[in-house]
């Protein structure tokens, strides 16, 4: 289950991005408690091709509802685990 807020996810090489869950996020379902199928992330460290479709104007640092199978393309790519955000 996720908390409201989590820490930034570090993938091994280096790469880090918010990824968040709840009914205050752009998420869906938009609940408290998942499990969920689209997620909020937000402030990758470096620009990350797989998720510009999804980002919301104006400050394009933020991006909703992205599928968790993206989510777990981002994490694949940059050298993460996958259990770095489900904890």
């Amino acid at each position: 289950m996720f908390s409201k807020v989590k820490r930034p996810v570090r993938c091994a090489d280096g790469f880090s991005i918010s990824i968040q869950a709840s009914r205050g996020h752009h998420c869906f379902p938009k609940s408290d408690v998942g499990p969920w199928t689209h997620f909020e992330l937000g402030f990758p460290s470096e620009v990350e091709e797989l998720i510009l479709p999804y980002a919301i104007p104006p400050t394009f640092s933020i991006y909703g509802r992205v599928p968790i199978e993206i989510v777990e393309a981002v994490i694949r790519k940059h050298r993460g685990t996958g259990d770095e955000w489900k904890s």
